[in-house]
């Protein structure tokens, strides 16, 4: 039988879910294991407990944000385990995963202003940790740059339940009060959903009115109306770095020929006797533009197209040039209006695009390196080499082997 990997507490609905265990089954596929999700519903200690001694694993990830306390490191006995956690001060003991939220906001923060928005707003979760984090760090970014930031209020005492309940029924006035020409962020998607039904309750137009950002990149394309724009993490690549940690820590074990032959309550004063381990945290990889932040100047019909042009054809050879030409207007005013409402040329804009598909092409290690740059819409593979060294630091190859296969931590497009 293959050695098993199991990811505990998964939500089969949530996509960010998903993409981890479909990283952990790359990991376990290459070493001849196998990997599997123990839905949310059946992740009780005691479930836990009567898998690790039917499956005996070689590993486990666990979703701990779901619920913070249930699956300490003592649970797991000689089982090697990961966490993925929602705060960095949990499990310190434990090789941990966990979100850099000061660089989610930066990316959001860089995202919205390139819209020159008249003002700022966030709605968040108030009492979930990451969530406020987000949000501070948002509107600390908005006070920098010499603008004030909304942020929806909450209630002294109030529960995350009710919190929840009153931004339902409060959020529309609240977006209603707010200028025209306000971008929020929201801190994921699924605030992101909340604000755009309230916007479209309170009669408010988005992008026309507000500008609309969120996190995680849930929403499929096509889905919502008006499809939001979102920063995204490369998830998948987490769950392969979790799946990879544990077979390390295996392989290590093995060199030494360990047998494990102390009791639980042994293993369990071992663990808590560890020095408090730094979490791996990382940041959002790129920001994924839909119709949701093309606010300002991008409801300018010409400018709508162009960018629509570039999501098409930018992997096709397109210029800015012939970009231009489309439009009934000289290359110097096409420019003019493009940066303006977008907030940078729409060569960046192109070469955007192109990177973006250049990762996600690194991350599948059976495309050779040499066929990216014409898969990508780049003149050659020099001129593709070259930006991407001045852009990583290093070469497309070293960035394969750095990351096993998969994307970089936090590139912003």
């Amino acid at each position: 039988m293959p050695e098993t990997l199991l990811y505990i507490d998964i939500d089969e609905n949530d996509p960010v879910h998903r993409r981890k265990l479909a990283g952990m089954r790359r990991y376990a596929a290459g070493r001849g294991w196998r990997a599997t999700g123990v839905d949310i519903l059946q992740s009780t200690p005691q479930d836990v407990l009567a898998m690790l001694e039917r499956d005996r694993p070689a590993g486990c990830a666990v979703e701990a944000s779901t619920h913070p306390d249930s699956f300490p490191p003592s649970l797991f006995g000689s089982v090697p385990v990961v966490y993925f956690v929602a705060d960095v001060s949990q499990y310190p003991t434990s090789p941990r995963f966990a979100t850099d939220d000061a660089a989610v906001a930066r990316a959001a923060f860089s995202e919205l202003s390139s819209g020159l928005p008249a003002s700022y707003a966030a709605v968040g979760l108030r009492l979930v940790g990451w969530s406020r984090r987000r949000v501070a760090a948002f509107a600390e970014l908005c006070a920098a740059a010499g603008r004030p930031c909304e942020v929806f209020p909450g209630k002294e005492g109030e529960s995350r339940t009710e919190y929840e309940e009153r931004l339902a029924s409060e959020l529309p006035a609240w977006l209603s009060a707010l200028p025209r020409h306000t971008a929020v962020f929201a801190a994921n998607d699924a605030v992101a959903r909340a604000v755009a039904d309230a916007a479209r309750a309170a009669g408010i137009g988005i992008p026309r009115q507000l500008t609309l950002l969120g996190v995680d990149d849930c929403a499929p394309p096509g889905r919502s109306s008006p499809e939001i724009s979102s920063v995204r993490f490369d998830h998948e690549r987490i769950g392969y770095l979790a799946a990879k940690m544990i077979g390390d820590d295996v392989a290590a074990k093995n060199a030494r020929g360990i047998k494990v032959v102390e009791d639980a309550a042994s293993l369990a004063a071992k663990k808590e006797s560890i020095a408090t381990r730094p979490p791996f945290t990382y940041g959002p990889l790129f920001t994924v533009r839909r119709n949701s932040t093309r606010g300002r100047g991008r409801h300018e019909p010409a400018i709508a197209e162009a960018l629509e042009i570039i999501r098409r054809e930018a992997c096709e050879g397109l210029t800015a040039e012939a970009l231009a030409a489309r439009f009934p207007f000289s290359r110097r005013l096409f420019d003019l209006r493009f940066r303006e409402a977008i907030g940078h040329s729409a060569y960046d804009e192109i070469l955007s695009v192109r990177m973006e598909m250049a990762y996600a092409l690194l991350a599948r290690p059976e495309v050779p390196v040499g066929v990216i740059a014409d898969m990508c819409g780049f003149a050659s593979p020099i001129a593709l080499h070259r930006y991407f060294s001045r852009r990583n630091g290093c070469s497309m190859t070293e960035w394969r082997r750095r990351n096993g296969g998969a994307l970089p931590q936090s590139q912003q497009r």
